[in-house]
């Protein structure tokens, strides 16, 4: 089971519980100011920010489309270009929950 969350300032997407093969997907439009952002965090007994403003990150996503990849090894991000995934953060060893994402 993968626990994602994601939110801006304006907009909580909410808890969501991924089982194997599950996706979740959203979309937004950038303000006039490109000043959008939203967080997320992917937890499976461990977490990782995977939504930053960067370069890199709009490169690898064609300026538009973010796809992120939980697999066992850790998050990868879909390098859009090359048509391939691309290993951004492996799992590291995080707190433990309470059971609050069961």
């Amino acid at each position: 089971m993968l626990h994602i969350e994601c939110k801006s300032k304006d907009n909580d997407l909410g808890m969501h519980n991924l089982s194997p093969g599950a996706n979740f997907t959203w979309s937004f439009r950038e303000n006039f100011f490109q000043r959008t952002l939203f967080w997320c965090h992917a937890i499976k007994d461990a977490t990782f920010k995977v939504f930053w403003l960067d370069a890199f990150l709009f490169y690898k996503c064609m300026w538009k489309r973010c796809i992120y990849v939980a697999k066992d090894d850790g998050i990868s991000i879909k390098d859009l270009h090359k048509k391939l995934d691309e290993l951004l953060q492996k799992w590291e060893s995080g707190p433990q929950t309470d059971g609050a994402y069961s």
